[in-house]
């Protein structure tokens, strides 16, 4: 017995066809919509076969219209906009905008970091964004500094002192980002953070060994804050002083960032060892990093409160 072949007929009201028309007449004068059906070889009775879906291909395109960037994004998923592609059936695609695609070339390099604790707004410092007419001569010696050591066989690193907000931190993420584009293995930790991250794992030897050496054998490794952790002869002498000295061994690029001069962190670390005035194993620790670094201290005044006054 041969099954009928059922055909479904579904007459639209004279306000929907209306409705209709009224989209295919907007349609029509859109280039965008017109662009792509001569890219795509179609015409405009392929247009009315799909019209509501190329109406909210042209809506949310619109969305875009005078964005500046991503801070601005009134997309639905920040960032991504909706394209359609036709091979042979219509289907809408959402892929990143122009914005979150030069956001991605610019992080590109973070797959080169071992451990980071930087965040994307970090990972995209660069010398190349400083406004060198802004700064001072000797923030301007310091820059000069740091990228000509860049180029450098067996560079020496960088400890950079100063007060909160000189923007010490933000030259060591400009440094460890431009050896990372050039395929160096970086690491870079915010003291303080790792060793409450190292205390977390204490417990699992496997991930506890990885962090650590993580630290030893990057190419390039930032101590950003250093001697602003809670000191103990656990974090001094057993983490930071066989990391450090195997980097000094190996001659590894290692730069520090820390609120005190290099001499004044010698005598914190002497003061807040549970050792009374344990000067000894402090200055074993700092001639490490004397031995790693070239001391700079930014005199600069705080950056971070000029930048909120800026946004007033």
């Amino acid at each position: 017995m041969m099954m009928q072949k059922m055909e479904f007929n579904f007459e639209l009201s004279e306000e929907a066809k209306n409705e209709k028309e009224e989209v295919l007449s907007q349609l029509k004068k859109s280039k965008d919509i017109q662009d792509w059906l001569v890219k795509n070889h179609q015409d405009e009775t392929f247009l009315a076969r799909h019209c509501y879906k190329f109406k909210d291909y042209l809506d949310r395109k619109a969305l875009c219209n005078d964005c500046k960037g991503l801070s601005m994004c009134m997309q639905k998923v920040n960032g991504h906009i909706l394209e359609l592609k036709y091979d042979g059936t219509l289907s809408k695609h959402v892929v990143p905008c122009k914005y979150l695609k030069q956001k991605q070339d610019s992080l590109h390099h973070k797959a080169r970091f071992t451990l980071c604790d930087m965040s994307d707004e970090q990972l995209m410092h660069s010398f190349e964004k400083i406004d060198l007419e802004k700064e001072n001569d000797s923030y301007l010696k310091l820059v000069f500094e740091m990228t000509k050591s860049l180029k450098e066989e067996n560079a020496q690193g960088f400890f950079l002192g100063g007060e909160p907000g000189s923007g010490k931190t933000y030259l060591a993420c400009c440094y460890v980002n431009a050896m990372a584009k050039q395929g160096k293995r970086c690491a870079f930790i915010n003291v303080s953070q790792y060793f409450s991250s190292l205390k977390a794992k204490m417990y699992d030897k496997e991930a506890y060994g990885l962090q650590i050496d993580a630290l030893r054998k990057a190419d390039v490794a930032v101590f950003d804050d250093i001697g602003g952790e809670s000191v103990s002869n656990w974090t001094r002498d057993e983490i930071l002083l066989p990391i450090l000295n195997e980097r000094m061994e190996k001659n590894r690029v290692t730069l520090f960032t820390s609120n005190y001069s290099i001499d004044n962190l010698q005598k914190y670390y002497a003061i807040n060892s549970k050792l009374v005035n344990d000067e000894v194993g402090a200055k074993r620790l700092v001639e490490r990093m004397k031995a790693l670094s070239n001391e700079k201290v930014l005199h600069c005044s705080n950056r971070r409160l000029k930048k909120s006054r800026n946004l007033m």
